[in-house]
């Protein structure tokens, strides 16, 4: 099929083929649009109608969940040159730094000063402003965005998940935030962030973007710590900072 009719339309598509020598099925592969959010199944059958293997693929959520819990690159590269096949762009690299950046202007995003050259972020080239991020979470979180909620739900939990699995929200001063913040982490040398939600001691949900730029080779375990401290800062009582706190309401 050349064109997704939406994830509440079932198909069941087939093919033939016979194997001229004796041998295994090591892997089922198929395609679908990234409009199509719900799980695929395949299935293979005998020539006698006997079910002989089923696989199913995971709801785009469900992988969206995964890339931002566990930071996976190369699932990241894979959404973007889906969202940029999806958009009539190439699906390729820059297909993908193409269809994403449409797709935050869509959305109001500013992208004047965006710099993408991969979707993995990978490229030490790609330089995303802080507000940026801040800006999608914002979205994500807001109700008349609720197709973005995903984009919250799979960020690891701090602690227990991904990314910000111990000794990360581990130690004094970060434990008493492990189970409450939600956050995408990211590190390339000379550089950490973090960014995601939070709901501060009123019960806000705030969102953060926290980024250590010129980090030095062995400084990356003490930038790491650091921003751990600033995220946990943010569900105790509030006090005056240098910067303004993004709420979301609703």
């Amino acid at each position: 099929m050349s064109q997704s009719d939406g994830a509440a339309v079932n198909y069941e598509l087939g093919t033939i083929f016979r194997s001229s020598t004796a041998g295994q099925i090591t892997s089922i592969r198929f395609w679908k649009d990234v409009n199509e959010t719900g799980a695929h199944t395949g299935h293979i059958w005998s020539s006698t109608g006997t079910l002989l293997a089923s696989v199913s693929s995971p709801a785009l959520s469900d992988l969206l969940g995964w890339m931002l819990s566990t930071s996976d690159n190369d699932l990241a590269e894979a959404v973007a040159h889906l969202v940029a096949h999806a958009a009539g762009q190439p699906a390729d690299f820059p297909g993908g730094v193409t269809a994403v950046t449409q797709a935050l202007g869509q959305l109001q995003v500013p992208t004047e000063q965006l710099r993408m050259f991969d979707g993995s972020g990978l490229s030490q080239q790609t330089q995303v402003q802080p507000q940026v991020l801040a800006d999608v979470l914002v979205l994500a979180a807001a109700p008349a965005h609720a197709a973005l909620r995903p984009l919250l739900t799979g960020l690891a939990v701090a602690g227990f998940t991904g990314s910000l699995l111990p000794p990360r929200f581990d130690a004094p001063g970060t434990a008493g935030a492990a189970g409450l913040v939600r956050a995408k982490t990211g590190t390339l040398t000379g550089v950490d962030a973090i960014a995601g939600t939070v709901r501060d001691s009123s019960g806000r949900l705030l969102v953060f973007v926290f980024v250590a730029d010129r980090v030095p080779a062995a400084g990356t375990l003490g930038a790491r710590a650091a921003l751990d401290r600033l995220v946990a800062a943010a569900d105790r009582p509030t006090r005056r900072r240098a910067a303004p706190r993004r709420t979301v309401e609703g």
